[in-house]
């Protein structure tokens, strides 16, 4: 199963730069194309959070209107620049976006891969955590298929990284998601590029 990521997109609204200088429309646009254009094309797409830049509803009318062109099945949660509800809108019919609450979900139809999204996000903040449902359902989650690969799909990092406000992210409850979850040997966080170990358990982020 080949899976593609696209992460920390920060679409702007039709002709608005990020930050006033970087095209990042285009820049998506120019992603999306590539994605499209791979031989042997994934089968599916993860989008890791940050897919707009201030979560508001011209934004996620452009990023829809980007991801139109995608020609690859995608999942998505959002990230700490998304707003959850704006989010929720702009996914709307797609069958794996829960009708309220945190963009949780698993979606097991994609491959040999399962993907399991779990939405850290804490509305108006920059950091992340995971509540003790949270916990809760990512451990029940896990523990029902306990041997097939799994991938666990969240914006903000589980581990330390060295960049300051990562290092808020997940304080009190990473230690439960990366070492509590190491019996479960085929189990994969994914944000982006850096990488770390606990036990079995492989963890990627950026």
């Amino acid at each position: 199963m080949l899976i593609a990521q696209l992460s920390d997109l920060h679409v702007r609204p039709q002709g608005v730069l990020y930050q006033g200088v970087v095209d990042s429309n285009a820049m998506l646009a120019a992603a999306i194309g590539h994605v499209n254009a791979l031989d042997p094309r994934p089968d599916l797409v993860l989008l890791s959070g940050d897919l707009v830049d201030c979560g508001t509803d011209d934004e996620y009318a452009m990023l829809a209107k980007l991801l139109a062109a995608l020609q690859v099945p995608a999942l998505a949660i959002p990230g700490n620049h998304d707003e959850r509800e704006a989010f929720r809108r702009a996914f709307a019919g797609q069958r794996w976006l829960p009708a309220s609450g945190p963009i949780d979900y698993v979606a097991g139809d994609h491959g040999a891969v399962r993907i399991v999204a779990l939405d850290v996000t804490l509305p108006g903040l920059h950091h992340g955590a995971v509540s003790e449902a949270g916990a809760a359902w990512l451990d029940e989650v896990l523990a029902a298929e306990p041997i097939r690969p799994t991938i666990v799909m969240m914006h903000q990092p589980p581990f330390e990284t060295g960049v300051p406000y990562h290092g808020r992210t997940l304080a009190a409850t990473g230690t439960d998601i990366t070492i509590g979850c190491v019996n479960n040997d085929r189990f994969d966080v994914w944000h982006c590029w850096t990488s770390d170990c606990t036990g079995r358990v492989s963890i990627k982020t950026c």
